[in-house]
């Protein structure tokens, strides 16, 4: 599997036959229309990289999905010397007939949508995510001074790098994928546009409103939705070494900690009123 911290110098010539999914969810087939095992697509590429660690066909699928370049319609995996090449496709591939090849796989991607780049709420309005967490819209806006982070939960999260991609499908579904992040997620950057890759969800971990510039272009289109924090109602009161019966979870009892942490992974993260509703969720 593609890392960014795992070296490996030997190509491989393994070929998995159907769909593969990457961790942001782009979906590859090498069953689907001209792609294939020992197929190859000799142009219509948009990025090329050999490096040690990517060492097989599925290495190549997720750096090509991860790209920030543009989305990546197919891929061609060149395993003829090590390090093999990996080659990024723009969307002619889709037209485009094979070639056949001893040293070259090749898969297309089989669930990129368009979609719709119009803001989908008024400008200037708060809208709810589904933890019922709030976000004021800004529409074909972006910080551009502002880094996006990685949450340490994301996917696709990796120790060597403080970046990646997370797809959504809409402003709504972004927004809930800033609602479940770690660290606090307190905006983010939708792209519909996708012109900078599947990865089209950008979190942001503070916020700057003198770094806003807009972003209108039909080929660039953002849309921002920044966390309300003047709307939480949170009751931060806490009384330690009681006992908590779940009315959800009948039988099951919880001991109260007031001020402490288990350094035990989370399961999950989700927005809260006060103790009783975290432990019902």
């Amino acid at each position: 599997m593609f890392t960014l911290d795992t070296l490996t110098s030997r190509a491989s010539s393994a070929c998995p036959s159907g769909n593969f999914t990457t961790p942001i969810g782009q979906m590859f087939s090498t069953t689907f229309g001209s792609a294939g095992c020992r197929r190859d697509f000799p142009s219509n590429d948009f990025l090329a990289a050999q490096q040690d660690n990517i060492t097989d066909l599925t290495d190549c699928m997720v750096y090509c999905s991860f790209n920030t370049t543009t989305v990546a319609y197919g891929v061609a995996w060149d395993f003829s010397e090590s390090p093999g090449i990996c080659h990024c496709k723009n969307s002619t591939v889709l037209d485009e007939k094979y070639e056949s090849s001893d040293w070259v796989d090749s898969a297309i991607t089989v669930n990129v949508n368009r979609l719709d780049t119009s803001c989908p709420y008024q400008n200037g309005t708060t809208q709810s995510a589904a933890d019922d967490s709030r976000y004021k819209i800004l529409c074909y806006t972006d910080m551009v001074l502002v880094d996006d982070f990685c949450p340490s939960r994301s996917p696709t999260y990796s120790t060597g790098t403080n970046l990646c991609p997370m797809h959504a499908d809409s402003l709504y579904d972004c927004m809930n994928l800033c609602g479940a992040t770690h660290p606090l997620c307190m905006a983010v950057t939708y792209v519909p546009s996708m012109n900078m890759g599947y990865g089209n969800c950008y979190p942001k971990s503070n916020v700057s409103v003198e770094s806003l510039a807009t972003y209108d272009s039909p080929v660039d289109t953002r849309h921002m939705a920044i966390l309300d924090t003047t709307t939480w109602d949170v009751n931060s009161s806490c009384t330690n070494g009681t006992t908590y019966d779940s009315p959800s979870r009948p039988g099951a009892e919880f001991d109260i900690a007031c001020n402490a942490n288990n350094n035990a992974p989370d399961l999950a993260t989700n927005y809260a009123q006060n103790m009783s509703a975290c432990v019902m969720v």
